[in-house]
């Protein structure tokens, strides 16, 4: 009789224990269900790409402010460049210059105003370059930034249809976890969840 009950309690231990182990189980899926629901929710609450994109865009429409600004006052000076020579070319070709000395003058200054001119049609060659590559920044900035913003939603979406799936099987598995709890002896609980 002593063995029998012996057995009997030994039965009862390996079933709380089995039991336990479970409870155990069941409460580490629990932790996993509600570790990827709250990162879910930080996913649906993140708009940081499309702040990302925005500053981006930003940025790349300053560039091309920039980039247009230099261009248009390469062509201003260029402008003032081609009247100065201009006015130069008159003085020496219309007779209004009558002393060698001051045609000479005039010869090294006309010179100097077309390499002037030379170098700036080459800076604005680079500028028109650089504007042309800042616009299609922009272009693709916008592009991306369009891009996120449409997806969102369907992202979003599928997001919450995964938060609700998660939801169920958490449910679920509470459930599983009272079941078992409620088999298991209060004192076992207590210990277990201390």
């Amino acid at each position: 009789m002593f063995y029998t009950e012996v057995i009997f309690w030994c039965l009862i231990a390996m079933h709380d224990i089995k039991s336990l182990q479970y409870l155990q189980e069941t409460d580490v899926k629990i932790q996993e269900l509600e570790t990827k629901l709250n990162e879910l929710s930080a996913r649906l609450d993140d708009d940081s790409e499309i702040s990302d994109a925005t500053a981006n865009l930003n940025r790349v429409t300053e560039e091309v402010d920039i980039a247009i600004r230099k261009r248009g006052d390469a062509e201003d000076s260029m402008v003032i460049m081609q009247k100065r020579l201009t006015v130069i070319e008159t003085k020496l070709y219309s007779g209004g210059i009558n002393s060698p000395r001051e045609m000479g003058a005039a010869e090294q200054e006309r010179v100097f105003v077309s390499q002037q001119i030379k170098d700036k049609e080459d800076e604005l060659i680079e500028l028109m370059v650089e504007a042309e590559d800042a616009e299609t920044g922009r272009s693709d900035a916008e592009d991306d930034l369009a891009g996120l913003v449409t997806d969102k939603p369907a992202l979003d979406a599928e997001l919450r249809e995964s938060q609700l799936e998660l939801d169920v099987e958490l449910v679920e598995h509470r459930k599983r976890r009272d079941e078992l709890s409620s088999n298991i002896e209060a004192d076992l609980i207590t210990l277990y969840e201390s």
